[in-house]
């Protein structure tokens, strides 16, 4: 899974409850000993989260569980709200995502994201549920840097994203400005050598310029070979 989606993830479900909160949507919740269980159709226990008052307010020690019984979450509640540290976990047992919510239920402080060999995939910060100004890194499974980018106040890329090969050097360098592509795109071998610039203007391509050996031999002004640069990645 994609490091912004993990997080998208975590954001939504953990936002008005941890990052669990879907599992317990799934069927008709049970109440007894100050715990709210949910189950999977089979009946398998999905998660479990401790509660208070006739209202059942969820406050206390959250938790998920895969189908086979392994743990999938943890995390904790305070008058109903997420509170403190969340961990979301791979069935064999590592880290799946690491991340913090305040007094408001909102996720703030360092949150990582790992490959299920334990490596670090993606580390950044939120404050108040969103990336603040913050400096984000992208790790290939075997650790070597995959990219590094920027957030503005409003969690939207800003400057410039570099990408790398394995082998440390640049594979490419893309300007970003409010999350929109915005100036010379720069895309290397793995050699070091240019092969393209692709001009972007509110993340559109207006043209490209293919390179060989240092050389321009290429102009692409049309839509239908400009279309490659126009998708994400």
């Amino acid at each position: 899974m994609k490091a912004n989606n993990l997080l998208a993830i975590a954001a939504l479900l953990l936002g008005s409850a941890p990052v669990l909160a879907s599992d317990y949507q799934l069927g008709a919740p049970t109440y007894a000993n100050g715990k709210e269980t949910t189950y999977y159709p089979g009946g398998q226990v999905k998660a479990v989260v401790a509660v208070s008052g006739n209202k059942h307010h969820r406050d206390g020690e959250a938790l998920a569980y895969y189908p086979d019984g392994k743990l999938l979450s943890k995390g904790q509640y305070r008058k109903n709200k997420p509170f403190g540290p969340y961990t979301q976990y791979f069935e064999n047992g590592k880290v799946r995502l690491s991340a913090s919510y305040d007094k408001k239920g909102k996720m703030a402080g360092p949150v990582e994201e790992y490959y299920d060999n334990g490596q670090l995939k993606m580390a950044t910060t939120y404050d108040n549920g969103h990336a603040r100004s913050t400096k984000e890194v992208h790790y290939y499974p075997s650790g070597e840097v995959l990219s590094r980018l920027e957030r503005n106040s409003h969690g939207r890329k800003t400057g410039m994203r570099v990408d790398y090969f394995k082998n440390g050097k640049v594979s490419q360098e893309i300007p970003y400005k409010s999350s929109s592509r915005e100036g010379t795109r720069k895309i290397y071998n793995d050699q070091g050598q240019l092969i393209t610039k692709v001009e972007y203007k509110k993340d559109k391509p207006l043209y490209a310029v293919i390179y060989q050996d240092g050389k321009e031999v290429k102009k692409i002004t049309d839509a239908k070979g400009l279309h490659p640069y126009l998708l994400k990645d």
